[in-house]
């Protein structure tokens, strides 16, 4: 019992916890998608008019991958939780979007038809743009009017 012990203390001692955990990749990957600067959480802050939302709609985008090979994004909008992959290229700015999921839970109308609004846009997002210090995200729609969303570092 006492060997069995050393043996497991051992084991947790040994095991790695700082390194990004990346399905496919090698280091020199893993390292130059977390030096992108957007995986982290992020808080709606506004839509093109710079009109300060609100209502609290938060997004986190994750380095690591999905079963289908997207980047995993996720949050919580006014009332549903979400989950979608991502793409995205670093040299033309490119974003988009794969196979948005959403819980079911019932909300105010108003808050439905907010949350409806933000799902709409997220599905549409074709490019990115990230400030120089790393703290506003702005995710722009494709289309010939594209819509924009500002996201900001959430605490």
């Amino acid at each position: 019992m006492k060997n069995l012990i050393i043996i497991l203390m051992l084991a947790m001692v040994s095991c790695k916890t700082n390194d990004a955990i990346v399905p496919s990749g090698d280091k020199n990957t893993i390292n130059s998608i977390t030096n992108v600067g957007f995986f982290k959480k992020w808080k709606l802050a506004s839509y093109e008019n710079r009109k300060a939302l609100n209502f609290n709609v938060i997004m986190e985008l994750k380095p690591e991958k999905n079963e289908k090979g997207f980047y995993i994004l996720n949050g919580k909008s006014t009332i549903n939780f979400y989950y979608a992959g991502f793409e995205y290229n670093t040299d033309n700015k490119t974003f988009s979007i794969k196979d948005i999921s959403v819980t079911e839970i019932a909300g105010a109308k108003a808050d439905q038809e907010i949350e409806t609004d933000f799902l709409t846009r997220l599905a549409k997002i074709g490019k990115y743009e990230i400030s120089e210090d790393n703290k506003t995200l702005t995710l722009i729609s494709t289309g010939n009017s594209p819509q924009k969303m500002y996201f900001v570092i959430s605490e």
